[in-house]
């Protein structure tokens, strides 16, 4: 398994952030030249945010030689799996050798955290993307470098306080995110974060069932200090039950797009999910207490007095 190897450093993609990051574990630099990276990234990003999958065939190959012999009729394709355009490495502040485990476990969550910041999916260089993959340059820019450096650091203390099944759970409930990010049915969107909602009770209470879905989900606002809005999250929990118990979308067929104020509620779900993710990796900035009835455009990482 490639994730169990040795390595002096790592590379992963694809950001857009041109400065370099240093914690008191790791570097991030971006890989010389970036702009030349950069560039060849925003030739793949199309107009609306998003890297898609490249158009995949099929071929009969030589199976001493794997050259291609003979194309498969009708098996093109938008590729299942595609590689990350590789954009920055990561090695040890003080030149060590990265763990053997490093990308299942700390290397892990520094890409996944990002993932939940802006709302992308990092991947290793050799490892693979699924899907469309969301690339907002200006969502990129959110935070400053002396920002990230303080949320990846406080973000590893605090993960290096956990045992591997509360690691599993956070890290596949990151997953989930960005895979919520990356969905284009709104209904699709919406049952990946519900999910997260469930791995967050989890990460929260252990497998203490609360008393209902409504109550769960202010239980979990209400811990983490976050905004509470008891009636929306009644209408989260309604689309919530005639989706998963009876396959209806508000009052239409998922497929059919939904009424307007769905798609606001699938929003402020993902606006919940992100902030509960940061708040339980230990990150207490500003933007984790904002109001997320909103869109986050509004909001600074940080309070703007404190800068």
């Amino acid at each position: 398994m490639d994730a169990l190897i040795a390595r002096k450093n790592d590379s992963f993609g694809s950001m857009m952030m041109p400065f370099d990051i240093i914690t008191n574990k790791y570097k991030i630099n971006p890989i010389i030249p970036f702009e030349d990276t950069i560039h060849s990234l925003r030739d793949c990003i199309n107009r609306d945010g998003f890297i898609y999958p490249p158009y995949s065939e099929t071929w009969k190959v030589n199976p001493f030689s794997m050259e291609k012999k003979e194309k498969v009729p009708n098996s093109g394709r938008p590729a299942n799996l595609y590689r990350p355009l590789p954009t920055h490495t990561i090695v040890k502040t003080h030149g060590t050798d990265l763990d053997v485990v490093f990308r299942i476990n700390e290397g892990a969550l520094i890409l996944r955290l990002m993932d939940v910041i802006y709302e992308t999916q990092l991947q290793f260089h050799d490892w693979w993307w699924v899907g469309r993959v969301r690339m907002d340059q200006k969502l990129q820019e959110w935070l400053t470098k002396e920002e990230l450096e303080k949320a990846i650091s406080q973000a590893l203390d605090t993960w290096s306080g956990w045992d591997p099944d509360k690691k599993r759970v956070y890290l596949n409930c990151c997953f989930n995110f960005a895979r919520a990010i990356s969905y284009e049915w709104p209904y699709e969107q919406f049952i990946a974060l519900y999910i997260c909602i469930d791995a967050i009770w989890w990460l929260h209470f252990g497998r203490d069932k609360g008393n209902g879905h409504s109550q769960r989900l202010n239980k979990i606002l209400e811990v983490d200090g976050l905004h509470q809005n008891p009636t929306i999250v009644g209408k989260i929990v309604d689309i919530r039950n005639s989706l998963f118990h009876e396959g209806v979308w508000g009052t239409f067929y998922p497929m059919s797009g939904g009424p307007e104020n769905m798609h606001t509620h699938v929003r402020q779900l993902k606006e919940i999910v992100q902030r509960c993710l940061l708040k339980s990796i230990g990150l207490t900035n500003h933007f984790i207490f904002t109001n997320w009835e909103g869109f986050r455009g509004w909001t600074h990482w940080n309070d703007p007095r404190d800068r």
